[in-house]
Order: structure tokens, then C-alpha cells, then sequence
């Protein structure tokens, strides 16, 4: 049995946008955006194992996602800025519209992942392993609290403000997922593995209080969605440093690897590739993993903004680091 506590998605993100153009007539317009992004969701999982038949073991992780060491929770923020200029009868005319956003979201939930490991081949420290897991899929709960202020200008007067506060209580219904994987240990020291992993995306729905489906990928209606399954694709290796110099077996890994992790989108998936290295240690009870992750992408995210011709390129660097203890 073996305590978990992970931190499994993080939302951190700001986007800034403007646009300019002409209107009707002489009129001349333009848009700026500010968007950010804060949050995380953990899992705090009870996880067991246990050797079926000589050579297959099963495993099977409880986790609750829901407020424990941290908060389970996501914060977006948008300022919408519109101004337009025209002129009317020789005279300059201009009208400003500020439109400020704050929607605070709260996530509780509880799924399980199951695990299998047959071992199909063994020859003196040789060993070729099958995996197989596969995630529930699960319905979250989800509170949902917008605050939002609106002002409307003309020629720098304010002549209009509306101010919203609303609390919501919505559902997430959070996709099935499921993989397999082989991996053949040359040695006690070395390793190599690789494994192909699939994600119904387009099962990924949100429910919103009036019991409206829409996908939660890019919040249109799921009878309009076009988003799908991905795949992942991963290819990675793991040579060990082993020894008893205090005693008791301490074992520091080095690992290396590469990938294809497609993003869901309506335009079909963007692709986004990556590589990945790794460390850490394990001692008596205690184990310490800690990785490094590049991320990245050409031209994606053009679902988003589709009538703009945006597109981004993508380029992230991501840490994780985790501590468990065997009991």
C-alpha cells in the first residue's frame, strides 16, 4: 500500500491579443485582450498491488480529487477593451467599451486507475514486460463564480455600467483513458520501453447549470464538437546506479526520452512533440523522482481565435518532481 499525492494538471497561462480595423463607413475600430490563466488540480491516491499469478501483477490507485494539502481549483481572468472612432458631421466620435472577467472554478472528484504487468519473458537478468492501464472515467463537481464589471463610454464619459455576480454549481464529466506499453530490460542497470496511450477527448464534457452539454475543449455544444480521441506516442530509457554502500540497496536512475503528445482541438489534433530527462533516488523506504520536460509545438491553436488567422508557437519547460513512501 503506498500513499500518492500528485499535482496532475496545471492551467498557468497569458495570452494577449489586438486587433485593428475598419468598419462601417470611416468608422475605425480595434480590440485588445488580456487573458490569464492561474491553477492546479491534484489527486491524493491510495494505491495497491498485488502479484495475481507468478509473473502478472495488478495494481489499482483510488484517487480523490478534492481539496487536501492544496486547493483544487482554476482562476480565469479576461479585460476586453473595444474603442472605435468615426466622424460625424466634421466632428470625431468615439466610443469605449471595458468588459472585466473573473470566473473562479472548484473541482471535487474520485476515479481509479488500474494497472496490469505480465512478465512474457525472463532469461537470467533479461525480461521483456507488457502494461497495460487504464483511467475511469469519472463526473466532477464543479463550482462555478463569475464577477464581472462592464463600462460603456462615449467622447470619455461613462454613461453605462453593469457589474454580474453569479455562483453556478456545473458538472465535468472527465474522459476514459487507457494504454499499453512494452519494455525489455537488458540488465539490472538498463532499460528500454515505449508504450502507445489513447484519450476520448471527445467525451471530455462540461455541464453547465441548465444542463447544457458542452465540450469542455472549446465550450461549443458536444452535437457540434468535431474534437477526438488522441494518441500519445512515447519512447524513453532508464540506466540505474545500484549499491549497498550504506547498507541497504540505494538505486539513482538516469532517464531519457522522447514523444508525440497531440493537444485535442476542433481543427483536428495539434501536434505537439517533446523530450524529457530525468533523475533521483531510492532509499529503504523513501523515493524521489524529479524530471525535466521541453514541449513543443509549430502553428497550433488555430480553433481559438478562427475568424483572426491566429495560430501560436509553443514552447514549454516543465518540472515535476515527486516523493512517495513505501509502507
Amino acid at each position: 500500500m503506498q500513499w500518492i499525492y500528485q499535482n496532475l494538471y496545471n492551467f498557468e497561462k497569458d495570452w494577449h491579443f489586438g486587433f485593428d480595423g475598419k468598419g462601417p463607413g470611416n468608422s475605425i475600430s480595434s480590440q485588445s485582450i488580456d487573458f490569464e490563466q492561474t491553477g492546479d488540480l491534484y489527486a491524493l491516491g491510495l494505491a495497491f498491488a498485488i502479484e495475481v499469478y507468478h509473473g502478472l501483477s495488478l495494481g489499482i490507485t483510488f484517487n480523490y480529487w478534492g481539496d487536501t494539502l492544496f486547493k483544487n481549483e482554476w482562476e480565469q481572468n479576461y479585460n476586453v477593451r473595444n474603442k472605435s472612432t468615426f466622424s460625424f458631421n466634421g466632428t470625431s466620435v468615439s466610443s469605449v467599451s471595458n468588459s472585466l472577467r473573473k470566473e473562479h472554478f472548484s473541482f471535487n472528484g474520485f476515479n481509479m486507475n488500474i494497472g496490469l504487468l505480465w512478465e512474457l519473458y525472463q532469461k537470467d537478468e533479461q525480461k521483456l514486460t507488457l502494461g497495460l492501464v487504464f483511467k475511469t472515467p469519472f463526473t466532477a463537481d464543479i463550482k462555478h463564480n463569475t464577477e464581472g464589471i462592464d463600462k460603456f463610454s462615449n467622447n470619455g464619459g461613462v454613461i453605462q455600467t453593469d457589474i454580474t455576480n453569479i455562483s453556478r454549481n456545473e458538472e465535468m464529466e472527465l474522459p476514459m483513458s487507457f494504454g499499453i506499453g512494452l519494455s525489455y530490460q537488458f540488465s539490472d542497470n538498463f532499460t528500454l520501453a515505449g508504450d502507445v496511450y489513447r484519450t476520448s477527448w471527445d467525451d471530455f464534457i462540461r455541464i453547465d447549470s441548465n444542463g447544457n452539454k458542452l465540450s469542455a475543449i472549446s465550450n461549443l455544444p458536444i452535437k457540434q464538437s468535431k474534437v477526438e480521441a488522441t494518441y500519445q506516442v512515447r519512447l524513453g530509457g532508464e540506466y540505474r546506479i545500484i549499491s549497498q554502500k550504506f547498507g541497504e540497496n540505494y538505486i539513482i536512475p538516469l532517464r531519457a526520452g522522447i514523444f508525440y503528445d497531440p493537444a485535442a482541438s476542433e481543427e483536428g489534433a495539434d501536434n505537439f512533440y517533446g523530450l524529457s530527462l530525468g533523475s533521483g533516488i531510492a532509499y529503504e523506504r523513501y523515493v524521489f523522482d524529479i524530471a525535466y520536460q521541453f514541449r513543443f509545438a509549430k502553428k497550433v491553436g488555430e480553433y481559438i481565435l478562427p475568424k483572426q488567422q491566429f495560430s501560436e508557437d509553443v514552447y514549454e519547460h516543465t518540472v515535476y518532481a515527486s516523493l512517495s513512501l513505501r509502507l
